[in-house]
């Protein structure tokens, strides 16, 4: 009896002390593994957000050299020139293949595109106008500018690269250089390489990158209308409707959804981007879910084996002991595979990653770094890392090490091993008291892609030279056919002029002798045949008209006052006529003026003459004024009408008007011809050229 009362003490003390126990264990594993996830999830996040950094940094430097092209320039500068439009297209695409990009395009100050790599798609910016967006706004405030948003026009998501264009010599820019980058290559990293919810977002809350696909475009926090009211009036992401994702804060790292879940919750701060966080949940079921499972798995045999075994102490203390045991192997196996899941995170980076103490001791690396470092991963663990390099890049290194461990604060730098270029990125891991304790390294090799910008610096030179090359071929053309039209013009008057002469010297004096003639018949036929005489009176009037007609074709051919007398009287005489002619009142003003060049005189006689012809011809006007002056060294000649105007921009119009010959002859004298017409508001005609030597240009 006391037998069984000893053996039923202990057996009730064995139950009690293993229930107790596992409690207790239970209890303490289950913190533990809170610890760890806290852990990892937090090194996840971090990670997150450096792989973030380095993604959206990526074409920073390749907007600023796609803005520093001069084709680029020259396309803006001269907008109508098609040969500009199309190698500022060339140069886009070749950007756009080169950086895979999504697409690249230029922008005047109006922010109207006028150049894109998807020109020739459904989806084309080329006419677009983006004034609104901030990317475009900073730029042509002469900044830099990452954006991140949904496109108006294609309605996918993208990052916006945009970077001022400046003339050559100008101060101000002239214009906005787009790159946009697509966003998939990073939301598939998060697709494939985290464990639980990750997503990126912007100030208001706006989930913009994402794991969950669903979740793109909602709102992680529970918004106010002012809030929606600000997404809205941003243009940012579209039309919306931006719903609520129902997740609410519930403490400082744990949030709860709709469905009552509880996830912990970890916000990083995107460097350079303010109000940009990355956010990474853990589902505390998920985490609780490991413990449990295998726990439920060893307890109930456990309690069914107590059950039918409470008479056997020694049976039960065998129970026990073999129950530690494999509760002690679950952990162990539950924190390997944590590790594993761990390496296996890293592992899938692109980058060299190493995890080192705070003197440079090797932790943890990803096999990338082992691969880069020449040795077995197990191999460098526990090894000073500075020892691996030669002695100048180990004191570089140990410098930003020692660095990043005194300041806490991250550090970037590229420097180059064995021929090839590294873009590394150091970030401290302080401990629970906020010392640096650890310290993350990840370094990209960028090897290609300063080979891919020195060969576009290189073609950049290339096409520079070749753009020099070009202009001064054509400023040698230019010139040649300057020079020819001027001579053709001198021809043209010196021709007119001979013709004038030829008909008031020789046809006029051949029609007054006809005249005489005439009358002398008359005079000698007056008292023999009256009807002879009268037809010798017809042939004076008709002789008198020709003689007017010769004289007119003669003075529009080459007006002699304009040589004898010079422009002014000229032009006073020609106005007289030109009322006299078509019944339209002209008036006619003329300021004190130095003597004039003979070119210059004709030029300006000829172009008041064809004005005034046009405003005979096309203008329907009651009064037309003509003013010669001298204004600051400039000879200025204004012919302004009140007739019923037209469109300067039409080309039907422009082509009827003659303007192309006065442009022409204003250009061969370094002058300006500026025409300002309405319809229905009348038109003025300005002619400005320096009243400076001027021997090299002819008419």
């Amino acid at each position: 009896m006391k037998l069984r009362t000893v053996l039923l003490i202990l057996s009730f003390l064995a139950v009690v002390t293993t229930f107790g126990g596992g409690y207790l264990y239970f209890t303490s594993l289950e913190s533990s593994a809170f610890k760890e996830a806290n852990r990892q999830a937090s090194l996840n996040a971090e990670v997150i957000r450096s792989h973030l950094s380095s993604f959206l940094s990526e074409n920073i430097k390749a907007v600023r050299a796609l803005a520093g092209i001069r084709e680029l320039s020259f396309a803006l500068l001269h907008p109508d020139d098609k040969g500009l439009r199309q190698k500022a297209n060339f140069i886009l695409d070749h950007f756009q293949r080169t950086l895979e990009a999504e697409v690249c395009y230029l922008m005047d100050l109006e922010g109207n595109t006028i150049a894109s790599s998807n020109r020739n798609r459904p989806d084309s910016f080329v006419g677009k106008n983006y004034g609104f967006r901030p990317y475009f706004l900073q730029a042509a405030q002469g900044n830099t500018y990452v954006y991140m948003a949904l496109g108006v026009t294609s309605n996918r998501r993208g990052i916006y690269y945009g970077n001022p264009v400046y003339a050559p010599g100008r101060n101000q820019p002239i214009g906005v250089v787009v790159i946009k980058a697509s966003v998939e290559v990073m939301e598939k990293e998060f697709r494939q390489s985290y464990e639980g919810i990750v997503a990126l977002v912007d100030p208001h809350g706006v989930v913009f990158m994402s794991n969950r696909a669903h979740w793109l475009y909602h709102l992680l926090w529970k918004p106010t209308e002012d809030v929606i009211s600000e997404i809205a009036e941003t243009r940012q992401f579209g039309n919306g409707p931006w719903p609520w994702t129902g997740m609410t804060r519930k403490g400082a790292n744990s949030v709860v959804d709709r469905s009552g879940n509880n996830y912990l919750i970890y916000l990083k701060s995107l460097p350079h981007y303010p109000g940009w966080n990355v956010v990474f949940l853990r589902k505390l079921q998920t985490i609780s879910s490991k413990i449990t499972a295998p726990i439920i798995r060893t307890v109930v045999p456990v309690i069914l084996g107590i059950s039918f075994l409470v008479g056997c102490s020694v049976f039960f203390l065998y129970r026990r002991a073999s129950y530690d045991i494999k509760r002690r192997q679950i952990a162990e196996r539950a924190l390997q595979e944590s590790e594993e899941t761990a390496r296996a995170l890293v592992n899938a980076s692109r980058d060299r990653a190493l995890l080192l103490d705070s003197k440079g001791n090797i932790l943890s690396l990803n096999g990338t770094a082992a691969e880069a470092l020449g040795k077995p991963r197990d191999e460098l663990l526990g090894v000073m890392v500075f020892d691996l390099f030669p002695a100048d890049i180990a004191g570089r290194r140990e410098a930003y090490h020692e660095q990043v461990v005194a300041t806490g604060a991250p550090v970037h730098y590229e420097d180059e091993r064995d021929g090839r270029c590294l873009d590394t990125h150091v970030y401290p891991i302080p401990d629970a008291n906020g010392h640096i304790s650890r310290v993350a390294l990840f370094s990209r090799d960028i090897t290609e892609r300063k080979r891919a910008e020195e060969e576009l610096k290189r073609a950049r030179e290339e096409l520079k030279q070749y753009s020099i090359e070009l202009e001064e071929q054509v400023r040698k053309r230019t010139l040649e056919i300057r020079r020819l039209s001027g001579r053709i013009m001198q021809s043209q008057e010196n021709e007119r002029a001979a013709i004038a002469r030829e008909l008031h010297d020789e046809l006029g004096q051949v029609l007054t002798a006809l005249r005489m003639d005439a009358v002398w018949l008359g005079k000698h036929l007056a008292e023999e045949d009256a009807l002879a005489r009268e037809r010798a009176l017809t042939m004076c009037e008709l002789i008198d008209k020709t003689i007017d007609d010769v004289r007119g074709l003669a003075i529009r051919l080459r007006p002699g006052v304009l040589d004898d007398l010079g422009l002014v009287e000229a032009l006073e005489w020609y106005t007289d006529e030109f009322k006299k002619r078509t019944n339209v009142t002209c008036s006619f003003s003329a300021s004190s003026l130095p003597p004039l060049p003979e070119h210059l005189a004709t030029a300006a006689y000829r172009i008041a003459q064809e004005a005034l012809t046009n405003v005979a011809r096309h203008s329907s006007a009651g009064h037309v004024h003509v003013e010669l002056a001298a204004e600051d060294g400039f000879l200025v000649l204004k012919v302004r009408d009140d007739g019923c105007g037209f469109d300067i921009h039409g080309k039907e119009a422009l082509e009827g008007l003659g303007l192309a010959g006065m442009k022409e002859r204003a250009e061969l004298l370094d002058g300006m011809l500026e025409i300002q017409s309405r319809p229905g508001k009348g038109t003025e005609l300005r002619f400005q050229v320096p009243f400076r030597d001027q021997a090299e240009n002819t008419l």
